[in-house]
């Protein structure tokens, strides 16, 4: 279902953007990921990285996870095109 932009202030992307990562199995991964290289907790990441869009690219470095690089590159692409769809 595409949002239309005037009911954008309506979606939760915090919670959209975890449950993305729920269903693609690296949510912790990426909790474990941005705490383990920013001493973040997901609230304070949300709060700092205000585009969504780079919401996987600005997260840690791909290349020191397990995953690495393409799998991360993967999901970056996937959730880039899911926010265009919740515009």
């Amino acid at each position: 279902m595409k949002i239309r932009e005037e009911n954008m202030i309506n979606v939760d992307f915090p919670f959209e953007f975890k449950k993305f990562l729920k269903r693609n199995g690296c949510y912790k991964a990426w909790v474990d990921g941005i705490w383990r290289t920013k001493g973040m907790t997901e609230e304070q990441f949300f709060e700092r990285y205000n585009d969504i869009r780079y919401w996987v690219d600005n997260s840690f470095a791909w290349s020191r996870t397990p995953r690495g690089d393409h799998t991360w590159s993967i999901i970056d692409s996937s959730w880039r095109r899911l926010h265009r769809t919740l515009k």
